[in-house]
């Protein structure tokens, strides 16, 4: 599971973390937790086989929601999601091969305390376990 991992690359970011602090989590936004905040979701995450079985390495489609009180907030937070994310690097247990930026996209809510900004970000993330 790339979940566990892909969150502590964020949070270990500096520059993520002087932005959204903690505020990086899998499905959904905490409410009341204040912005700005990161929610990622899987898209897609297929397990690719040859005749031997799985093969270890394979692509996660990662969708990121990068959330924000103003538009620029949130994209300057999508920026440094994507340079966190895309570089390879190890976490934990995973082998986080390059990954690639896909799709980039914004829009806004209107909420009872006003509007909230978000972009998304879509990210292909290669991963393998580290044996």
């Amino acid at each position: 599971m790339i979940q566990p991992a892909l969150r502590a690359r964020l949070l270990a970011n500096s520059t993520v973390a002087a932005m959204a602090g903690t505020r990086v989590d899998w499905d959904w936004r905490q409410q009341g937790k204040g912005l700005p905040a990161v929610t990622l979701q899987i898209v897609s995450d297929p397990r690719p086989q040859h005749m031997d079985g799985n093969q270890v390495t394979r692509m996660t489609l990662v969708r990121a929601h990068c959330w924000a009180e103003t538009a620029s907030g949130a994209a300057n937070l999508a920026e440094a999601v994507i340079a966190t994310l895309v570089p390879a690097a190890d976490q934990g247990a995973v082998r986080f091969l390059r990954s690639f930026a896909t799709l980039r996209g914004s829009d806004e809510e209107t909420t009872p305390t006003g509007i909230v900004h978000r972009q998304i970000v879509d990210l292909e993330v290669w991963h393998t376990p580290i044996p």
